[in-house]
């Protein structure tokens, strides 16, 4: 007969079994709220739309993303990125420019008073972009989770409980964010793709909107007075250019660097000296991208023909822009004829945008190649019976291709002028400064900042017919110089040149010809590489200081 335990034994371990069964449905409920929580609101959480910010001429979108290592990072294509250590994961910010109103931005460059609205309304419109990302990122994420809850479970209760296993990770997230937001980061960035060789751009520029909206108030006055007082004198040198019908008057312009004070000085100089042609060696923006390109625009309000050769900061894309341009003259490995002289240019082979010391940015074999792949094109241009008057070059370190070719060679790149006449064969090499004050760039921003600005340069070429060949020969040139950001003077220097004849050197100077000194070291004004000195100059200066 069996006892009263060995009666329960069974109902127990029933019991055991059931209780067993029970845990084993809880534990599985929770893993699929959770499960469908998680994956629910990592999904809706990628989808999640960005808010849009309008930033003055700006206009951005914020998003919210999952990131243990949390921070923020603004996107500027196609430079590369900017990230900011601001704080603690699990969830980073993500900002985008997605597009700049070019006439807003220039208007805002004018005005200080405009940056200085700018930056009180940029923290207030960023912070409700914010919120608006990361209320966006919880309503997807809250939506993933529902779907995926009643998907799994049918029941509203495990919907309610998907929804809140997906909310709570979202508001911790953006809670430790907030007690973790490091204000000092934001003044310490880390620039990646291009813009990492533009650390200037985490400089707090204190006083800078003052003083571009003072220097360039002041430019076109400058310039004006400087006219009146050397037109009025123009003819005591006895050249009396002005009154000459026959004399084609070029404007000679390099490495603007996207500054828009550049393009306020050729506008004047055009308006003010019966400019026919401009001539601009090249580097006209800094990186070469789409966005910049959107600068160029004011090449089609310059009335005379802007002819253009690449530069190393200038891509492809650059040279495109500028070609669809109004009265545009693009010249790579060509010839064009514009007021009567034939130029011969070429593009720099070289695209090194990120920048760094421009003396350093071609070897002198591809800038010696570049030369003689032009005087390839000037010796072909001549049997054809046009022979070649100018030639532009970006670099030209390595000219020696050209002498003998052609009677002026103009270039750019080094940021200083030199002005060098080969006494062997005639040819003379004028290499001009930065119209820009080399403008967007890491060494003028910076000298800027350190109240050393870089002087904006150009040079106005007179030429008059040459009956020997029926082409033009450089008669005389006026060098401009605008003192840079923040200083108030302008001087314009007339030298008048000797008309030289151009003849190829013998073979035995040519192959014993050596470098010149690098003009970013030390500009070599009025001497020859050759040896010769060039004396054929007569000058005169006019200035004034406001």
């Amino acid at each position: 007969m069996s006892t009263a335990s060995e009666q329960l034994e069974p109902s127990i371990a029933k019991a055991a079994g059931t209780r067993r069964w029970h845990r084993r449905i809880l534990v599985t409920r929770v893993l699929g709220v959770l499960i469908a929580g998680i994956v629910g609101g990592i999904a809706g959480l990628t989808v999640a739309p960005p808010s849009t910010a309008h930033v003055g001429p700006i206009t951005m979108r914020v998003s919210a993303a999952v990131d243990l290592s949390g921070g923020s990072v603004l996107q500027l294509p196609p430079f590369g990125q900017v990230e900011f250590d601001s704080h603690a994961g699990p969830l980073r910010l993500n900002a985008s420019v997605q597009s700049i109103d070019a006439a807003g931005a220039e208007e805002l460059l004018d005005s200080a008073g405009q940056l200085e609205e700018l930056a009180a309304e940029a923290t207030s419109q960023l912070r409700v972009a914010v919120i608006r990302a990361l209320a966006s990122a919880a309503a997807c994420a809250a939506g993933g989770a529902a779907l995926a809850g009643w998907a799994v479970f049918r029941r509203p209760r495990r919907v309610v409980q998907s929804v809140a296993v997906a909310l709570v990770p979202i508001v911790t997230a953006a809670g430790i964010g907030s007690q973790t937001l490091n204000e000092q980061a934001l003044r310490q960035p880390e620039f990646t793709g291009l813009l990492e060789r533009a650390p200037y751009l985490a400089t707090q520029g204190i006083g800078l909107a003052d003083r571009l909206e003072s220097y360039r108030s002041g430019v076109a006055d400058m310039v004006s007075a400087v006219t009146a007082v050397y037109t009025a004198t123009e003819g005591l040198d006895g050249t009396q250019l002005a009154a000459n019908p026959d004399v084609v008057t070029v404007l000679h312009v390099s490495d603007i660097h996207l500054n828009p004070q550049g393009f306020d000085l050729v506008g004047r100089l055009l308006d003010n000296f019966g400019v026919d042609a401009v001539v601009d060696t090249g580097d006209v923006t800094t990186w070469g991208t789409d966005v910049e390109s959107t600068t160029l625009s004011r090449i089609s309000a310059i009335d005379v023909p802007y002819v253009f050769v690449r530069g190393n900061h200038d891509s492809m894309r650059t040279q495109k822009a500028v070609a669809a341009q109004s009265g545009a003259v693009v010249l790579d490995g060509s010839t064009a004829e514009v007021a009567g002289i034939r130029f011969a240019g070429i593009g720099d082979p070289t695209f090194t945008p990120a920048g760094g010391n421009p003396a350093l940015m071609s070897s002198v074999e591809v800038a010696g190649a570049a030369s003689q792949r032009l005087a390839d094109v000037i010796e072909a241009s001549a049997e054809d019976g046009k022979p070649v008057d100018v030639a532009l070059i970006h670099n030209a370190a390595q000219p020696y291709p050209l002498f003998g070719q052609v009677p002026l060679v103009l270039s750019g790149h080094f940021h200083k002028r030199s002005r060098v006449l080969d006494d062997a064969t005639g040819t003379r090499v004028m290499t001009e400064g930065s119209t820009g004050g080399a403008g967007v760039t890491v060494g003028a921003l910076r000298s800027l900042m350190e109240d050393r600005p870089e002087p904006l340069q150009a040079t106005l070429l007179y030429f008059l017919p040459d009956e020997r060949d029926g082409g033009y020969r450089l008669s005389a040139f006026d060098e401009v110089s605008v003192g840079g950001l923040g200083l108030n003077s302008v001087v314009v220097r007339r030298s008048t040149v000797e008309p030289t004849e151009v003849h190829p050197a013998p073979e035995e100077v040519m192959t014993e010809l050596a470098p010149p000194p690098n003009p970013w070291v030390s500009p070599p004004v009025a001497e020859s590489p050759s040896g010769g000195a060039s004396a054929a100059t007569s000058s005169g200066t006019a200035s004034v200081t406001p």
